[in-house]
Protein backbone atom coordinates (compact mmCIF):
# COMPACT_ATOMS: atom_id res chain seq x y z
CA UNK A 1 0.00 0.00 0.00
CA UNK A 2 2.80 2.43 0.87
CA UNK A 3 4.59 1.60 -2.38
CA UNK A 4 1.41 2.39 -4.35
CA UNK A 5 1.01 5.65 -2.43
CA UNK A 6 4.57 6.68 -3.21
CA UNK A 7 4.12 5.86 -6.92
CA UNK A 8 0.84 7.81 -7.07
CA UNK A 9 2.39 10.80 -5.30
CA UNK A 10 5.34 10.83 -7.73
CA UNK A 11 2.94 10.68 -10.69
CA UNK A 12 0.90 13.62 -9.39
CA UNK A 13 4.04 15.62 -8.67
CA UNK A 14 5.39 15.01 -12.18
CA UNK A 15 2.07 16.08 -13.66
CA UNK A 16 2.22 19.32 -11.66
CA UNK A 17 5.82 19.94 -12.77
CA UNK A 18 4.85 19.38 -16.40
CA UNK A 19 1.90 21.77 -16.15
CA UNK A 20 4.17 24.46 -14.74
CA UNK A 21 6.72 23.97 -17.52
CA UNK A 22 9.52 22.44 -15.42
CA UNK A 23 11.78 19.80 -16.95
CA UNK A 24 12.69 18.16 -13.65
CA UNK A 25 11.00 14.89 -12.73
CA UNK A 26 10.90 12.87 -9.51
CA UNK A 27 11.15 9.12 -9.04
CA UNK A 28 9.87 7.34 -5.94
CA UNK A 29 12.13 4.33 -6.46
CA UNK A 30 15.51 3.94 -4.76
CA UNK A 31 18.80 4.43 -6.59
CA UNK A 32 19.53 0.69 -6.46
CA UNK A 33 16.20 -0.25 -8.05
CA UNK A 34 16.52 2.41 -10.74
CA UNK A 35 20.06 1.27 -11.53
CA UNK A 36 18.93 -2.37 -11.82
CA UNK A 37 16.11 -1.38 -14.18
CA UNK A 38 18.55 0.67 -16.28
CA UNK A 39 20.86 -2.32 -16.63
CA UNK A 40 17.94 -4.54 -17.62
CA UNK A 41 16.99 -2.25 -20.49
CA UNK A 42 20.66 -1.84 -21.52
CA UNK A 43 21.07 1.83 -20.57
CA UNK A 44 24.57 1.73 -19.10
CA UNK A 45 24.89 5.52 -19.06
CA UNK A 46 21.92 5.90 -16.72
CA UNK A 47 23.14 2.96 -14.64
CA UNK A 48 26.55 4.59 -14.18
CA UNK A 49 25.03 7.88 -13.02
CA UNK A 50 22.82 6.03 -10.52
CA UNK A 51 25.72 4.09 -9.00
CA UNK A 52 26.18 6.34 -5.98
CA UNK A 53 25.44 6.46 -2.27
CA UNK A 54 22.10 8.09 -1.37
CA UNK A 55 21.77 11.15 0.80
CA UNK A 56 19.69 11.53 3.94
CA UNK A 57 16.52 13.60 3.73
CA UNK A 58 16.76 16.95 5.51
CA UNK A 59 13.34 18.29 6.39
CA UNK A 60 12.20 21.87 6.95
CA UNK A 61 12.62 21.64 10.72
CA UNK A 62 16.29 20.78 10.40
CA UNK A 63 16.79 23.47 7.74
CA UNK A 64 15.28 26.06 10.09
CA UNK A 65 17.15 24.79 13.12
CA UNK A 66 18.22 27.16 15.83
CA UNK A 67 21.10 29.45 14.95
CA UNK A 68 22.35 29.42 18.52
CA UNK A 69 23.73 25.89 18.25
CA UNK A 70 24.53 23.54 15.41
CA UNK A 71 21.94 20.72 15.27
CA UNK A 72 23.17 17.32 16.41
CA UNK A 73 21.45 14.01 15.96
CA UNK A 74 19.93 12.39 19.00
CA UNK A 75 17.61 9.60 20.06
CA UNK A 76 13.96 10.28 19.26
CA UNK A 77 10.82 8.40 20.15
CA UNK A 78 8.77 7.64 17.05
CA UNK A 79 5.74 5.55 16.17
CA UNK A 80 2.85 4.53 18.35
CA UNK A 81 2.25 1.00 19.56
CA UNK A 82 -0.66 0.26 21.88
CA UNK A 83 1.32 -2.34 23.82
CA UNK A 84 4.93 -1.17 23.69
CA UNK A 85 4.40 2.55 23.12
CA UNK A 86 6.84 4.58 21.10
CA UNK A 87 10.13 3.07 19.95
CA UNK A 88 13.52 4.83 20.09
CA UNK A 89 15.13 5.77 16.78
CA UNK A 90 18.91 6.19 17.02
CA UNK A 91 19.60 9.05 14.65
CA UNK A 92 23.05 9.40 16.19
CA UNK A 93 23.94 5.93 14.85
CA UNK A 94 22.40 6.63 11.44
CA UNK A 95 24.16 9.83 10.41
CA UNK A 96 26.95 10.00 13.07
CA UNK A 97 26.60 13.67 13.93
CA UNK A 98 24.06 15.53 11.85
CA UNK A 99 22.27 15.04 8.58
CA UNK A 100 24.08 17.94 6.98
CA UNK A 101 27.51 16.54 7.84
CA UNK A 102 26.42 13.09 6.65
CA UNK A 103 25.28 14.50 3.30
CA UNK A 104 28.52 16.43 2.87
CA UNK A 105 30.59 13.31 3.50
CA UNK A 106 28.42 11.31 1.11
CA UNK A 107 28.65 13.94 -1.61
CA UNK A 108 32.44 14.11 -1.30
CA UNK A 109 32.74 10.32 -1.57
CA UNK A 110 30.43 10.25 -4.59
CA UNK A 111 32.36 13.04 -6.31
CA UNK A 112 35.66 11.26 -5.67
CA UNK A 113 34.34 7.96 -7.07
CA UNK A 114 32.94 9.67 -10.15
CA UNK A 115 36.25 11.47 -10.62
CA UNK A 116 38.03 8.11 -10.86
CA UNK A 117 35.44 6.89 -13.38
CA UNK A 118 35.86 10.04 -15.45
CA UNK A 119 39.64 9.55 -15.55
CA UNK A 120 39.34 5.89 -16.60
CA UNK A 121 36.77 6.73 -19.27
CA UNK A 122 38.95 9.49 -20.65
CA UNK A 123 41.94 7.13 -20.88
CA UNK A 124 39.84 4.51 -22.68
CA UNK A 125 38.54 7.11 -25.12
CA UNK A 126 42.08 8.24 -25.92
CA UNK A 127 43.15 4.67 -26.72
CA UNK A 128 40.10 4.08 -28.91
CA UNK A 129 40.69 7.29 -30.85
CA UNK A 130 44.27 6.22 -31.51
CA UNK A 131 43.01 2.89 -32.82
CA UNK A 132 40.46 4.72 -34.99
CA UNK A 133 43.23 6.83 -36.51
CA UNK A 134 45.15 3.64 -37.31
CA UNK A 135 42.13 2.14 -39.06
CA UNK A 136 41.56 5.36 -41.02
CA UNK A 137 45.18 5.36 -42.14
CA UNK A 138 44.92 1.78 -43.37
CA UNK A 139 41.70 2.42 -45.28
CA UNK A 140 43.12 5.58 -46.81
CA UNK A 141 46.19 3.73 -48.08
CA UNK A 142 43.99 1.02 -49.49
CA UNK A 143 41.74 3.52 -51.27
CA UNK A 144 44.74 5.27 -52.83
CA UNK A 145 46.41 1.94 -53.77
CA UNK A 146 49.57 3.18 -52.11
CA UNK A 147 51.70 0.92 -49.95
CA UNK A 148 53.86 2.17 -47.08
CA UNK A 149 57.58 2.13 -47.80
CA UNK A 150 58.93 3.41 -44.49
CA UNK A 151 60.47 0.85 -42.18
CA UNK A 152 59.23 2.84 -39.21
CA UNK A 153 55.61 2.04 -40.16
CA UNK A 154 53.83 -0.08 -37.45
CA UNK A 155 53.86 -3.77 -38.17
CA UNK A 156 50.10 -4.19 -37.78
CA UNK A 157 49.45 -1.47 -40.37
CA UNK A 158 51.81 -3.11 -42.87
CA UNK A 159 50.16 -6.48 -42.32
CA UNK A 160 46.72 -4.99 -42.89
CA UNK A 161 47.78 -3.20 -46.07
CA UNK A 162 49.38 -6.32 -47.58
CA UNK A 163 46.43 -8.52 -46.58
CA UNK A 164 43.73 -9.57 -49.09
CA UNK A 165 40.65 -7.47 -49.83
CA UNK A 166 38.50 -9.43 -47.36
CA UNK A 167 40.73 -8.11 -44.58
CA UNK A 168 39.76 -4.54 -45.44
CA UNK A 169 36.10 -5.39 -45.00
CA UNK A 170 36.96 -6.62 -41.55
CA UNK A 171 38.73 -3.31 -40.85
CA UNK A 172 35.63 -1.39 -41.96
CA UNK A 173 33.40 -3.42 -39.65
CA UNK A 174 35.78 -2.94 -36.75
CA UNK A 175 35.89 0.79 -37.49
CA UNK A 176 32.08 1.00 -37.42
CA UNK A 177 32.00 -0.87 -34.09
CA UNK A 178 34.70 1.40 -32.75
CA UNK A 179 32.74 4.51 -33.75
CA UNK A 180 29.69 3.19 -31.91
CA UNK A 181 31.76 2.45 -28.80
CA UNK A 182 33.34 5.91 -28.89
CA UNK A 183 29.89 7.49 -29.16
CA UNK A 184 28.67 5.50 -26.14
CA UNK A 185 31.77 6.38 -24.13
CA UNK A 186 31.40 10.06 -25.04
CA UNK A 187 27.86 10.00 -23.67
CA UNK A 188 29.07 8.18 -20.58
CA UNK A 189 31.93 10.66 -20.09
CA UNK A 190 29.61 13.68 -20.29
CA UNK A 191 27.07 12.05 -17.96
CA UNK A 192 29.73 11.15 -15.38
CA UNK A 193 31.23 14.61 -15.61
CA UNK A 194 27.82 16.19 -15.09
CA UNK A 195 26.88 14.07 -12.07
CA UNK A 196 30.32 14.69 -10.54
CA UNK A 197 29.87 18.44 -10.91
CA UNK A 198 26.38 18.24 -9.41
CA UNK A 199 27.73 16.35 -6.39
CA UNK A 200 30.46 18.95 -5.90
CA UNK A 201 27.93 21.76 -6.28
CA UNK A 202 25.62 20.28 -3.66
CA UNK A 203 28.55 19.80 -1.30
CA UNK A 204 29.51 23.45 -1.79
CA UNK A 205 25.94 24.53 -1.08
CA UNK A 206 25.93 22.61 2.21
CA UNK A 207 29.33 24.05 3.13
CA UNK A 208 28.11 27.59 2.40
CA UNK A 209 25.07 27.03 4.60
CA UNK A 210 27.26 25.92 7.47
CA UNK A 211 29.61 28.85 6.86
CA UNK A 212 26.74 31.34 6.88
CA UNK A 213 25.40 29.81 10.05
CA UNK A 214 28.78 29.99 11.80
CA UNK A 215 29.08 33.61 10.68
CA UNK A 216 25.68 34.36 12.20
CA UNK A 217 26.62 32.56 15.39
CA UNK A 218 29.81 34.60 15.84
CA UNK A 219 29.02 37.79 17.80
CA UNK A 220 30.27 41.02 16.26
CA UNK A 221 33.33 42.72 17.67
CA UNK A 222 33.35 46.47 18.39
CA UNK A 223 36.78 47.73 19.38
CA UNK A 224 38.12 45.68 22.29
CA UNK A 225 34.74 44.39 23.44
CA UNK A 226 32.63 41.57 22.03
CA UNK A 227 28.93 42.33 21.75
CA UNK A 228 26.62 39.77 23.25
CA UNK A 229 24.11 38.52 20.63
CA UNK A 230 20.49 39.24 21.22
CA UNK A 231 18.16 36.36 21.84
CA UNK A 232 15.99 35.36 18.87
Amino acid sequence: MLARWRAAWAARQNEALERRGFTQRVDHRSLAVRRRKALERGDRVAAATLDRAPEIHVGPKDRKASRQQAPKSKIRLVGRNLKKGKRPLRYDLIDHGSRREWNMRTLRRNAKAYGRLVARTETTLARMRQRLQRYDRVLKLHSLHRLPRRRSQPVDVVDLVFSPASRYEHVRKRRAQLLWMIDQLDRLFLALLGIRESQLTRNTEWANRLRRRSHLLAPPVLGRYRVKPRSL
